[in-house]
């Protein structure tokens, strides 16, 4: 998974959590209670547990860069509580996630592999976060499943 700002100005999505900041990550169930894995690397979370990505960019150097974005593919990538999750039964079952802040479609998951984990970005943890709602950061906590509520 890549996240991507069209901000050039990547130092200011750039940050450093001041509190704990809740975000929803959608992963894949295991057949494991309290055990789920990430869509793009299979990565394995357990409810309560912190991670700590290894390699991580500062704030002055990312994964990728073109006229059009910046782009970063290690992490932890989670999105915003206030992401507005729209469910869609035609022709399949999937969610859609869209921007609070200008409906941009960000992302789609099958339902029937999805499922919405409450994690927290810990205090003093880095991260970015893009004008869309999209976070990527150095630790997460997973907290447990979540129950989401469909915008439409």
């Amino acid at each position: 998974m890549c996240w991507s700002s069209e901000d050039r100005r990547i130092n200011d999505c750039h940050k450093v959590a001041k509190n704990d900041l809740h975000v929803i990550k959608i992963m894949s169930p295991s057949d494991k209670p309290g055990k789920y894995s990430s869509y793009f690397e299979n990565f394995t979370y357990e409810d309560g547990k912190e991670y700590k990505a290894i390699d991580f960019p500062t704030g002055h150097e990312w994964d990728g860069y073109n006229n059009d974005y910046v782009c970063i593919f290690t992490g932890f990538h989670s999105y915003s509580v206030n992401c507005k999750f729209i469910r869609k039964t035609t022709p399949e079952d999937i969610v859609c996630v869209y921007s609070p802040e200008n409906y941009k479609k960000l992302e789609y998951y099958e339902l029937n592999d999805a499922v919405f984990v409450d994690c927290v970005i810990p205090k003093g943890t880095r991260y970015y976060v893009n004008s869309e709602g999209e976070y990527v950061s150095k630790e997460i906590k997973v907290i447990g499943k979540k129950e989401v509520k469909y915008d439409i």
